[in-house]
């Protein structure tokens, strides 16, 4: 079990790092009435272009070929039978509209309704697996540097060996 959590975790940085999520979204005041409405139908109009169900599917397939082949159906199975799609697409259309302007939105729409778009959506998450993949190792690195300079701490190498 100990890899499936691992597993799940480097997931969810992928899905930070690929802000798939969107979670480094500022809280904003209140918006005028029409303003939310037509953000909330430009957010819609994206969400239609890059469905999240589809966005977890290809992430789990990403996420998946990258596992030693006994871990594979249980992340499969839990990416595809566990999440919680509907509130994850709720969160997407909150912090959607709360981070993006209507035009900004809008723009984004167009863009991923357009084939070129939709070329890019397909390669997005595989892209983010393999550049998480390689700079893990360098962020790792990083940290256990700093761990050792600055109090000649425990090293991670121990802990994390098997990544």
């Amino acid at each position: 079990m100990h890899r499936f959590s691992m597993a799940l975790t480097l997931f969810a940085l992928c899905l930070m790092i690929s802000g798939v999520g969107m979670l480094c979204a500022n809280a904003q005041e209140a918006l005028p009435e029409t303003e939310r409405a037509e953000r909330l139908k430009y957010a819609k109009a994206y969400l239609e272009a890059v469905p999240p169900s589809q966005v977890m599917k290809q992430m789990s397939a990403s996420l998946t070929r990258r596992l030693p082949e006994k871990n594979r159906e249980d992340v499969q199975d839990f990416m595809e039978n566990e999440m919680d799609l509907d509130q994850i697409e709720a969160i997407n259309l909150q912090l959607l509209t709360e981070r993006f302007t209507a035009e900004e939105l809008k723009a984004m729409a167009d863009f991923y309704n357009s084939e070129v778009g939709q070329s890019i959506h397909r390669k997005t998450p595989e892209y983010s697996m393999q550049l998480f993949h390689e700079i893990f190792p360098v962020m790792l690195r990083s940290v256990q540097e700093h761990l050792r300079r600055k109090n000649g701490g425990p090293s991670l190498e121990a802990d994390t060996a098997d990544i």
